[in-house]
């Protein structure tokens, strides 16, 4: 035995830390003591979370290695990486060698060559005397030089009242000595160790060490640590999985396929890393070693994420992407519609192309360029599209839709997203001597977190633009939802500068008289969010006796508290009639255009609309 081996077998050191019995103050103690010189010279033996947490330290303070009574650093426990053993070689100035053992032998039976770093050169550890070392297969002989299997000792002092060997059942390994651990010896006997044997990875009966995977992934310039472990498949399995802690440098550059393209370069197919997951640090267990469980859990929840991701790329949420999708589904003839996905990827064509462009326009009151559509082809890129250009170029406040005979023309208010995304399917069901505006968002012209906008207010303007319009007979309004209230304030406007009403349709909305009155003007929304903006203006609306006829469509589908009052308000306020219809559908499909077709169609030639066309 040579005397640095010996050194090991017998000294007490006088410093040994693990996570498992320290606290912040015991390190600081002990980082205290290996800094002040004196005399006495320090060893130390810990894990590797320990030594990243001293170098912490050093980074934090004004330390130089002058001061230092640290003589010998030994790594042990867990698995040590080459740049953290030459930070510490560097700073500190002294030996770091790396020792391999277990809490069943006494005391370690592996260890760096003297006189060489851990980890550097070469990752083989060598047999301390009286050690000898082998590995085992699954029938307990020793395989070749070069191939792997497990890690097996004998020769030394193994704890007598350990009944490992028995609980086994490997006394017939002719005294070999299982360790649990997986490796190699090379031709100069040099120890490879591969990670546990219960860390190995069986895709599909291919057997896979994660050392070796790892060792690849550090190899590259983007990479500084690698842990690779295997989480469930329920094909294989199990499937290689792969947490990387990069260089500073490399976190904002780093592609994914690139790492996996790299690997498959060096690798079988079956050993490249089907999951990648970046990481800041490593999770360790009590005693500062590797917690690969933790590492799974990470990547199971990243690949729930990913599922809702993509689960959530069909949910269309704002009004612009449910209007796009109905679009998209009635040109592609597909239901499923991924809201990422390109309209060429979808299926569509040049032709289909165009005639998306035709129905925005109808539809949205934007006409797009090829080139606009290009660049934002998918549902989700076209809806952020339309609702910025309603933001920043916003439409004139009325649109022709259908040209008639200009005889009590038809106005249809917008949505509380702003479009009037069914006033061109409601002219195709109307009669061609039917002329239809649509009413388009309009921005404040004011800061309106000085002044305080009213509902009265916005509906102004669009009084204001209806007047251009001659209207010769009367006017005729229509609208959803918000769009409802907006209709009834502009005919309230309309009648008291004496034009005639002959149809006000309000389409599944309630007057919502004793929650406007008593509530709360909230504070005024940002006029970039239109649909928070919509709601803003509508939250103190109280709408007031109307003198003349108002047509309730109500949709079929609906909450049934509101059927406490049929009418839902409407008619404690209207001095005239109101004819009340049910529509097909819920509050949002009444406006699809299967419902539109039939409901336009129920207004019966009694409604006021029929009457005046």
């Amino acid at each position: 035995m040579d005397n640095q081996s010996q050194f090991f077998y017998s000294s007490i050191f006088k410093i040994s830390i693990s996570p498992k019995n320290y606290h912040f103050s015991s390190l600081d103690w002990a980082f205290k003591l290996i800094c002040e010189k004196s005399g006495q010279p320090t060893y130390m033996t810990g894990v590797s979370a320990i030594y990243q947490q001293m170098l912490n330290q050093v980074q934090e303070t004004e330390w130089h290695h002058n001061n230092c009574s640290l003589r010998f650093l030994v790594s042990g426990s867990d698995s040590i990486d080459s740049e953290t053993v030459l930070t510490l070689h560097e700073t500190f100035k002294v030996e770091v060698r790396e020792f391999y053992g277990m809490s069943e032998v006494s005391p370690m039976f592996a260890g760096t060559e003297k006189g060489k770093l851990a980890q550097q050169e070469s990752h083989s550890l060598f047999a301390l005397e009286p050690w000898t070392i082998t590995c085992l297969d699954s029938n307990g002989e020793p395989v070749e030089q070069g191939e792997e299997g497990e890690i097996a000792a004998r020769g030394g002092l193994i704890n007598p009242t350990l009944k490992k060997l028995e609980q086994r059942n490997l006394t017939d390994f002719s005294g070999w000595f299982p360790t649990g651990d997986w490796g190699s010896l090379d031709e100069t006997g040099g120890l490879q160790i591969m990670g546990r044997v219960d860390d190995r990875i069986n895709r599909g009966g291919q057997k896979i060490a994660p050392k070796a995977v790892e060792r690849i992934l550090e190899q590259h310039p983007y990479v500084k640590r690698a842990c690779v472990f295997g989480i469930p498949h329920e094909i294989f399995g199990q499937q290689v999985a792969a947490a990387i802690i990069l260089h500073s440098d490399q976190t904002k550059i780093f592609k994914e396929n690139e790492l996996r393209a790299y690997v498959a370069g060096e690798l079988p197919n079956y050993m490249v890393p089907e999951e990648i997951l970046c990481v800041e640090a490593f999770p360790t267990n009590l005693v500062g070693k590797l917690d690969r469980q933790a590492l799974v859990t990470l990547v199971q929840q990243k690949q729930i994420e990913a599922e809702q991701k993509r689960q959530g790329r069909y949910l269309a949420n704002s009004f612009p992407e449910k209007r796009l999708r109905e679009i998209y589904q009635e040109l592609l003839q597909i239901s499923e519609i991924d809201l990422e996905a390109d309209f060429a990827a979808l299926g569509g064509d040049s032709f289909q192309a165009m005639s998306l462009l035709i129905e925005i326009e109808d539809r949205f009151g934007t006409l797009l360029t090829p080139e606009q559509f290009l660049q934002h082809s998918s549902i989700e890129a076209l809806a952020k599209l339309l609702t910025q250009s309603l933001v920043n170029s916003p439409m004139p406040p009325i649109r022709l839709i259908q040209e008639g005979d200009g005889k009590y023309p038809l106005f249809v208010s917008h949505s509380v997203s702003g479009i009037t995304f069914y006033a061109t399917k409601l002219a195709q069901y109307l009669p061609p001597s039917q002329t239809v505006y649509a009413l388009n968002w309009q921005p404040p012209e004011e800061d309106i977190s000085e002044t305080l906008i009213s509902l009265e207010q916005y509906a102004s303007n669009f009084v204001e633009a209806m007047i251009t319009c001659e209207l010769e007979g009367g006017f005729c309004l229509i609208g959803h939802s918000f769009g409802a209230q907006l209709a009834f304030e502009i005919a309230q406007q309309l009648l008291s500068r004496g034009y005639e009403a002959a149809f006000v349709g309000l389409i599944d909305d309630e007057a919502d008289l004793h929650k406007r009155r008593f509530g709360i003007k909230s504070r005024p929304a940002d006029p970039q969010n239109i649909n928070a903006y919509c709601k803003y203006l509508l939250h103190s609306y109280v709408p007031q006796a109307f003198p003349g006829d108002l047509t309730l469509l109500q949709a079929e589908i609906h909450n049934t508290d509101i059927l406490a009052d049929p009418y839902t308000g409407w008619k404690d306020i209207c001095l005239g009639n109101v004819t009340r219809l049910t529509i097909p559908g819920n509050h949002i499909s009444v406006m699809g255009e299967s419902a539109i077709a039939q409901w336009a169609e129920t207004l019966t030639p009694d409604s006021a609309l029929q009457n005046v066309v």
